[in-house]
């Protein structure tokens, strides 16, 4: 039958015309996503070979599975070797029905990965297009347990997608790879979701290293399926580590648990001949809200050379062609003055109100406040 009319009236004495695949369109359509709804299930680590997941409910291509209120299920890990280590997956496990006389099976379970002596890899899911009739079997990745030697690590990452997600973090699904400093590559074409300035969050190594940054660029080719992520570099959250097991991005300035600063590192310079060396950074951070980068400095150092009007600090991003914009700036040479400061492609430039040249010595002082916007 090509075409289904449901939330009609039929007669009594007619079949029932509602099935359970009709209530799994309705609850896919409406939910827009699969995975974990609200912040229900939670996966906790009991012993070396039990986790524990409390009450919540699941969704898998929207045919809902749940643990009942103030219930919880315990599921089996299978013990670890020592000297390796190994990745496994908790997971939504739907299997379709063989026959008319028998029911779907639809369960939480554990899928065990490869023990290795080298980087740990997830276990490959089976993952079809349940709402094919003839597709039987979908298994989506709620939590990822971590086995070092016979040891069961006490934390265990979330991997699903929270529905209705108050956290303001969104998955990246694809597989992503740190490839160097801050630059990464993810499987697939991310560019029509994740922009210049977007917050993200990484987990790295089996330790649960958490870093977090923002977006400087991203790209993609066609010829390698891959995209490129740069990111902005900060201080306070170096990338050194090169297993990378899960990040998250988002579209609002301000997610749970996000810096709302991070400090970073300018490099130093007066204009023209004259130099501002041994340099003392006070502060120097900086935020995103979007396409807009705000920037707090106060620096103090020597200038030498030959005076000029300029002291100067590298800002880090690419500004806008054709933007510009004056900053809030205070200057000391002889004594602290007003001042005003502004920005090029590659700095944040200082100058005295009347733009008169600095005199050379020490305790020369810059201190801005403003934004860029970025392109």
């Amino acid at each position: 039958m090509a075409q289904k009319a449901i939330g009609i009236n039929i007669p009594a004495s007619a079949e029932p015309n509602i099935t359970a695949d009709d209530h799994a369109a309705l609850f896919n359509a409406l939910a827009g996503a699969e995975g974990i709804l609200g912040f229900g299930i939670t996966c906790t680590r009991i012993d070396n070979n039990t986790v524990r997941l409390t009450a919540g409910d699941v969704l898998v291509q929207g045919r809902q599975h749940r643990i009942e209120g103030a219930t919880t299920q315990d599921l089996t890990v299978s013990s670890g070797t020592i000297g390796y280590n190994r990745c496994d997956l908790v997971v939504a496990q739907f299997v379709r029905r063989a026959s008319a006389e028998e029911s779907d099976t639809l369960v939480f379970s554990i899928v065990e990965g490869t023990p290795t002596e080298g980087a740990l890899t997830p276990p490959e899911l089976t993952q079809e297009d349940i709402n094919i009739s003839t597709n039987t079997t979908r298994q989506i990745p709620l939590f990822q347990l971590t086995i070092v030697g016979a040891t069961l690590e006490s934390y265990i990452l979330q991997i699903a997608h929270n529905i209705e997600n108050k956290t303001g973090w969104i998955p990246i699904m694809g597989d992503i790879t740190w490839v160097s400093n801050d630059t990464f590559t993810i499987e697939g074409d991310v560019t029509d979701y994740i922009e210049v300035g977007n917050p993200i969050k990484l987990y790295f190594s089996i330790n649960s290293n958490l870093k977090y940054g923002n977006v400087k660029s991203v790209t993609y080719s066609s010829g390698t399926g891959l995209s490129t992520m740069a990111l902005i570099e900060n201080v306070n959250y170096p990338i050194t580590d090169d297993i990378l097991y899960q990040a998250y991005f988002s579209k609002i300035s301000n997610p749970q648990g996000f810096p709302q600063w991070f400090d970073y590192t300018p490099t130093y310079s007066g204009s023209g001949s004259m130099t501002f060396t041994s340099v003392t950074t006070n502060r120097a951070k900086r935020r995103f809200d979007g396409l807009t980068c705000y920037y707090e400095i106060d620096a103090t150092g020597t200038t030498g050379g030959t005076a000029s009007t300029s002291l100067q600090a590298t800002h880090g991003v690419t500004p806008l062609a054709g933007s510009s914009g004056v900053m809030e700036c205070r200057v000391t040479d002889t004594i602290g003055i007003g001042g005003f400061a502004f920005f090029d492609a590659t700095n944040i430039i200082a100058r005295k109100y009347d733009r008169s040249n600095f005199g050379l010595d020490t305790a020369r002082n810059m201190t801005v406040s403003g934004s860029i916007i970025v392109g």
